[in-house]
């Protein structure tokens, strides 16, 4: 086997077979209840039958594409609130000074208040559910994704902007074809961190 061109070293899995067996063997002699530690083949049947069903082991059997799709909603709702948000913003302030300077110091005066501060206040605002959960998705994600897409947009050099004036540009196709594309890296930067993080 093979990984990113490089074979995969068999040694790599000494420690965790050892560890598989060392935690069989705990858990097969009684010495911590089931309850606390189940064995590895009582975990996977339970994990096969939450995902496959059939067996009835718990009573979530068969319940893990329901769930999936319940987590993969909220997080494509919250990414895509931080997408719009933050691109947005980040293409404002990345192209305005005055915008920048109005912004920028209030984005990151907010980014430094840890995520769970943010729980009280939008379990008031929003309750307890959905709508909690797509916000402090989007809050967590909005971030990386506006740093970037600003510093792209704030950091295309003078010189394609103009030459693209020079050329006989529009507004409209000036962004389209010479800052979209240079701030595009950075772009796709900040919506991979934010995804990851959402």
């Amino acid at each position: 086997m093979k990984k990113n061109g490089k074979p995969i070293d068999p040694a790599g899995f000494v420690i965790p077979a050892v560890l598989l067996v060392l935690w069989h063997l705990v858990t097969a002699a009684g010495m911590i209840p089931e309850y606390l530690f189940p064995g590895p083949a009582k975990l996977a049947a339970v994990f096969l039958d939450f995902v496959a069903g059939g067996l009835r082991l718990t009573p979530y059997a068969g319940a893990f594409w329901a769930h999936l799709w319940a987590s993969m909603l909220r997080v494509l709702g919250g990414f895509g609130l931080a997408a719009l948000a933050g691109l947005s913003l980040g293409l404002l302030t990345g192209r305005l000074t005055l915008a920048r300077r109005l912004f920028d110091p209030f984005v990151h005066a907010v980014r430094a208040i840890p995520g769970i501060g943010w729980l009280p206040l939008t379990m008031v605002w929003f309750g307890i559910g959905e709508k909690t959960t797509v916000f402090l998705i989007a809050l967590a994600a909005f971030f990386p994704i506006y740093i970037n897409a600003a510093y792209g947009f704030q950091t295309i050099p003078l010189s394609l902007v103009r030459a693209g004036m020079v050329l006989g540009a529009g507004k409209w196709t000036l962004f389209t074809s010479v800052i979209l594309p240079a701030a595009f890296p950075s772009i796709l930067v900040g919506l991979r961190l934010g995804l990851s993080t959402a």
